[in-house]
């Protein structure tokens, strides 16, 4: 499974790589909660891994998107 992949990539540190995976994913199957999850996961490892306040401002917000209620 991608997702899986993508949280390999998170946990071994390849977290660009990570994130495109786990995004694939996400598109492919929108409304899986397993994907969403694995999702969160990546984005908050990746937002204590940056220096930048830019851009743990934006992986913030995709790992609160994954966090989110869907209504699907």
């Amino acid at each position: 499974m991608l997702a899986r992949r993508a949280h390999e990539l998170a946990n071994a540190g390849d977290f660009r790589l990570a994130c495109h995976l786990i995004e694939m994913a996400q598109i492919a199957e929108p409304s899986s909660a397993e994907i969403r999850g694995i999702r969160a996961e990546i984005y908050k490892a990746r937002v204590k891994s940056e220096t930048s306040l830019m851009a743990t401002g934006i992986y913030r917000a995709a790992h609160l998107d994954s966090t989110a209620e869907k209504d699907d």
